[in-house]
């Protein structure tokens, strides 16, 4: 009851199902997934919210094995750490504003067991998934191989 004063229930489950598929948890990942389908929610649009999580991943590995971006240990305080070289290579929303520093942070913390080429491919092949989606294929099986796919990469 209380996670929901936050944010809405759905959001919340969404974010927990980014946030799995992301560490590459299968079994939150799974049900997670099944809970949000069973819900009413869109194979492609899922995929989309997703696309948005893993990117932000993918730069923080990224810019954490160059040394431009700074996380604290697991279980420590702190806001991340991002070098003034690395200002260039964030990408700017509609508004013009950079991604959340903390988001950054924990997007790149939740695929630490990942190296930033592991997590790039992961990216390629969810846009590979999407693509998949609006083939006609069969939505929630396609989508539930492929998020099996990118959880055990």
């Amino acid at each position: 009851a209380v996670r929901e004063v936050g944010a809405g229930r759905r959001e919340l489950e969404v974010w927990d199902w980014c946030d799995a598929v992301v560490a590459g948890r299968v079994g939150p990942a799974r049900a997670g997934l099944r809970r949000l389908l069973d819900q009413g929610e869109s194979e492609v649009g899922l995929v989309i919210l997703l696309a948005s999580s893993l990117r932000l991943a993918a730069l923080g590995r990224t810019l954490q094995e160059a040394r431009l971006l700074r996380i604290p240990p697991p279980g420590g305080y702190g806001q991340p750490n991002l070098d003034p070289a690395a200002e260039a290579f964030l990408p700017r929303n509609a508004k013009g504003e950079k991604p959340n520093l903390w988001r950054l942070g924990k997007m790149t913390s939740l695929c630490a067991h990942r190296s930033s080429t592991g997590v790039r491919r992961a990216v390629e092949r969810l846009h590979e998934l999407q693509l998949e989606l609006v083939s006609g294929a069969d939505r929630s099986r396609a989508l539930e191989e492929g998020i099996l796919r990118l959880c055990l990469d």
